[in-house]
């Protein structure tokens, strides 16, 4: 009796073994499958994406066309209007079991290096990038998604509930807001920038490395006298104004 139930034991133990490899083996297949699918676009002044729990990272190029990359199972619809690109997430998209996890899947939205009326992202649980996009308007809304912008030349409207915001200003434009109900958020600018920044919370704090005019120990920032105007609500978190390195 107990030489079957060993030689049962091992039989199972090998089938698992082999199991355990062809999963393997058809995930990595099927995930190899599924590096990038591409669309090309005409250049058009108005982008929208919009998305569940993708990351999106926005990324200027030199190329005449926008050009959308993703590493998944074909889950975007695109609609192509007059002067304008929206992507959206299908709703019976599934992850599949073999396809890896949800972090393997991104969206890359690659823009030429023109300047664009506006561009909205909006996304549940996925990180947004957005490299040195020149527009007049970037509008980024996250639920739990990190929102990170390098080199940033346009005018913001960003917000997140449980995210982090983190810009690095090449230019401040006018009229930036930003709101974060429990993240922090993070400004970095250069030293000589000309800006104020209105900063309204409940239980948060700011944490600044520039020198500051702040009247009466208000909440509204001053820097080299003033002009551009931020406007920064966080709730609970802390905002970070520091120097651009």
């Amino acid at each position: 009796m107990e030489k079957t139930v060993n030689r049962l034991l091992v039989f199972f133990l090998l089938g698992a073994i082999v199991f355990g490899a062809l999963m393997y083996k058809f995930r990595n297949a099927e995930h190899d499958s599924l590096m990038e699918e591409a669309y090309v676009f005409d250049f058009c002044e108005y982008i929208e994406v919009d998305v569940s729990r993708m990351p999106v990272v926005l990324i200027p190029y030199d190329e005449p066309n926008i050009s959308v990359a993703f590493t998944n199972d074909k889950p975007l619809d695109f609609e192509i209007g007059d002067n304008s690109l929206t992507i959206t997430e299908r709703s019976d998209f599934v992850v599949s079991l073999f396809t890896g996890s949800e972090s393997d899947f991104a969206l890359y939205v690659y823009l030429p290096r023109e300047s664009y009326r506006e561009i909205s992202v909006y996304t549940g649980s996925g990180n947004v990038t957005v490299g040195r996009v020149d527009a007049q308007s970037i509008t980024v809304g996250t639920e739990s998604g990190n929102i990170l912008f390098e080199d940033c030349i346009s005018r913001l409207n960003l917000s997140t509930i449980t995210g982090k915001i983190d810009v690095d200003f090449e230019f401040i434009a006018d009229g930036t807001e930003i709101v974060s109900r429990t993240g922090d958020v993070g400004l970095s600018v250069l030293p000589d920038s000309k800006f104020s920044v209105d900063f309204d919370t409940k239980t948060g704090t700011c944490e600044c490395e520039l020198s500051a005019n702040a009247p009466g120990g208000s909440l509204d920032y001053t820097f080299n006298g003033g002009g551009k105007r931020v406007g920064a609500y966080v709730e609970q978190g802390i905002l970070s104004i520091r120097e651009k390195r």
